[in-house]
């Protein structure tokens, strides 16, 4: 399974259902580059019943200090808040990823692993803060439905910038849960896109994942599953080979320290940011390999080679 701060969750993109800890994170990017922004205020969870429109939750009247912000008379119907009692600069301690334990106090909490990285984890029946009534009283996680939801982040890009918001969608699963009657039997194959990368380049390696089902039996509802992302645990090696391909000092010579965590996408792609060459920029050929676990099994792929000239 995925972890946020060693605690086990499940991405947005994972098939989550109402009982599991589902990690929702943004990523914010601004020409190319992730950055913070000013300030992160609160997350809204609302279901979706309108197919992908949350006109409703929102502030619409443009003559209002708080036009394109959750409406008041829309915070009643929130299922879950999400704030940092009143604090709003990611720079400040109450943001650290570390600060997440896993309690029901700290799952009402929003933090940031990383430069443009917040995240907060939806947690079954976690009691998070109220701001229709203000932050002393308490509300229980209402994502109890299966469904499709919103989460409604407010934010401020800079200090002289007025809130807005930013809204993403996720859904909820009751069909985690199957019965079999006899074991899945996959089939994986990966491909590094690259081929070539210029040293010194910071680039997203991408790593393709195709899965077959092989058994002849099953239904189509449980092959569809697999339709989404199923991968959990994903990580990447790389390794410098030199010019002459013959084994070097891989850490030093800008690879990863064994393997290193990697991102999924929703297609089951693996990607992981890394600076081709190194801090030392050595050019020559590089393996890649990923792992990653897929249902009861731990899979290695094969070893790619990567030029980096």
């Amino acid at each position: 399974m995925a972890t946020f701060n060693s605690k086990t969750v499940v991405r947005r993109h994972s098939r989550p259902s109402v009982s599991t800890n589902t990690l929702l994170e943004i990523i914010q990017v601004n020409n190319g580059t992730r950055y913070d922004p000013n300030s992160v205020s609160s997350v809204h969870i609302f279901p979706d019943k309108t197919k992908g429109d949350p006109a409703q939750f929102l502030n619409r009247d443009s003559g209002s200090g708080r036009y394109g912000q959750v409406a008041v008379s829309a915070e009643s119907s929130a299922v879950a808040i999400f704030c940092n009692s009143g604090i709003t600069d990611p720079d400040n301690s109450a943001f650290d990823v570390t600060g997440y334990g896993g309690t029901t106090y700290e799952s009402s909490g929003i933090y940031t692993s990383g430069t443009g990285r917040f995240a907060i984890v939806l947690t079954p029946d976690a009691v998070g803060p109220s701001l229709l009534n203000g932050t002393s009283s308490t509300e229980v996680n209402g994502a109890s439905s299966v469904g499709s939801y919103f989460d409604i982040w407010t934010i401020k890009e800079t200090g002289g910038s007025n809130w807005k918001t930013v809204v993403h969608q996720f859904d909820l699963f009751d069909d985690n849960y199957i019965s079999l009657t006899e074991p899945i039997v996959l089939e994986t194959s990966n491909k590094l896109r690259q081929k070539y990368v210029n040293v010194a380049s910071v680039v997203n390696l991408e790593i393709e994942t195709e899965i077959a089902i092989l058994n002849k039996g099953l239904s189509d509802e449980v092959k569809n599953i697999f339709q989404q992302s199923v991968i959990q645990d994903a990580e990447i090696k790389i390794r410098w080979l030199g010019n002459d391909e013959t084994w070097s000092d891989f850490v030093s010579n800008g690879g990863t320290n064994g393997f290193v965590a990697a991102d999924v996408l929703s297609d089951d792609t693996l990607v992981y940011n890394w600076t081709a060459g190194g801090s030392n920029t050595n050019t020559g050929v590089y393996e890649v390999q990923v792992k990653y676990i897929l249902l009861e099994e731990t899979i290695y792929s094969d070893k790619f080679r990567l030029i980096v000239r």
